[in-house]
């Protein structure tokens, strides 16, 4: 069951719920800090530290974790050509299941 997506000024924001368990990813497209959010614990995905997050030849990258003993991907996709200026395409999947899809940055 989806939630809710939504852009802010700087990150990205998708909600979801894994079984009964509400799940928060949160990616800053500015510094690359992103995350995954649940009521009782934070999971560091990618950090500003991370030297893929700001340089890279691929155009998917996806981080995988274990969510209320459920498997969470989520999928990010970016353009070619101006990555950067460009809105960015999201996945979420519970356990191989598609169950959220959003662009932005």
């Amino acid at each position: 069951m989806v939630v809710r997506a939504q852009e802010e000024k700087h990150k990205m924001l998708l909600a979801f719920k894994v079984g009964d368990t509400l799940v928060e990813f949160r990616r800053n497209w500015f510094t690359g800090n992103t995350s995954l959010t649940t009521p009782s614990e934070k999971i560091q995905l990618q950090g500003f530290s991370d030297i893929s997050t700001h340089f890279s030849v691929k155009l998917t990258k996806s981080w995988s974790c274990t969510v209320s003993d459920l498997s969470v991907v989520i999928e990010k996709r970016r353009p070619l050509l101006l990555a950067g200026i460009r809105p960015q395409h999201y996945k979420v999947f519970i356990d191989g299941n598609l169950v959220l899809e959003q662009s932005g940055f």
